[in-house]
């Protein structure tokens, strides 16, 4: 595998790992632009064919939100959107999301289907919720040392967040999530989520 030049500070990239598909070489920039937008589209679909599935009493609980974050291995920048479904059985709730992290010589485009398990606090107004799901990203690697590469991995999250009190607008969260297989190591992400 080529190395840095020398003095230069090693990054993400350029270690050995899974993300990279060393076999592959470089592939088409076109081919990113749409696993892109078929990653946006199946997202997009599995969430209208849950919100069809769901009783309609879900459907009123159903909200969109915006999230942004940090991420580490790959160090990222993220930013991104999720739907809150509305709930699927009593306390858990189907939460799909996209991001798109930007960083450490990389692209990622991300998408989930989480589930959230709502775990209520006495006497407190925030609320907790712990959960996991799968995951699928798309990544454009730049490198001055390595051709440009894309690849597609998939993986499983699990993930802890907190909850603010719902306002009248919506509701704040923070949430942490850890990725393993072949997904971002760590990310801390905050949000809002729109009522």
């Amino acid at each position: 595998m080529p190395s840095a030049s020398p003095g230069s500070r090693s990054s993400w990239f350029d270690q050995e790992s899974p993300w990279k598909d060393h076999a592959s070489g470089r592939v088409a920039r076109s081919f990113y632009g749409t696993a892109a937008l078929l990653l946006i589209l199946a997202v997009l679909f599995f969430v209208c064919v849950s919100l069809a599935a769901l009783p309609s009493t879900a459907h009123a609980d159903a909200a969109w939100g915006v999230r942004f974050g940090v991420s580490s291995g790959p160090d990222q920048v993220l930013f991104g959107g999720h739907v809150e479904t509305g709930y699927v059985a009593p306390s858990l709730l189907f939460v799909p999301s996209v991001t798109l992290g930007f960083g450490d010589n990389v692209t990622v485009l991300q998408g989930n289907a989480d589930l959230h398990y709502m775990l209520p606090l006495e006497g407190s107004a925030l609320s907790l919720y712990s959960g996991g799901g799968f995951g699928l990203a798309f990544t454009d690697y730049h490198s001055d040392v390595i051709a440009d590469n894309t690849s597609t991995n998939a993986g499983i999250n699990v993930l802890f967040g907190v909850k603010a009190p719902p306002q009248n607008s919506g509701q704040f969260f923070v949430e942490a999530r850890a990725g393993f297989i072949d997904l971002p190591d760590f990310e801390l992400l905050a949000g809002f989520t729109f009522h």
